[in-house]
């Protein structure tokens, strides 16, 4: 997802609403990567849902356990 701020993120949770889901933000708003994922509100204006990024236009290696912990394993 790309973020109002210009962050892309990907989704990692429920939001208190479909349309503002939990989102890590990956990638900073000049397209440099995040030194670690930060997570978002979506339900924020600054952090809101601008676009669906597809995987083609945001390739970036993460640690699954950067974003969901120890569940990440299982």
């Amino acid at each position: 997802m790309r973020l109002e701020n210009g962050e892309i993120g990907v989704v990692t949770g429920k939001g208190a609403e479909a349309a503002t889901p939990t989102v890590h933000a990956l990638v900073g708003p000049r397209g440099a990567p995040l030194s670690f994922p930060i997570k978002r509100d979506t339900a924020k204006p600054l952090h809101g849902v601008r676009e669906v990024v597809t995987g083609e236009h945001a390739v970036l290696r993460v640690s699954l356990q950067q974003l969901w912990g120890a569940e990440a394993s299982l």
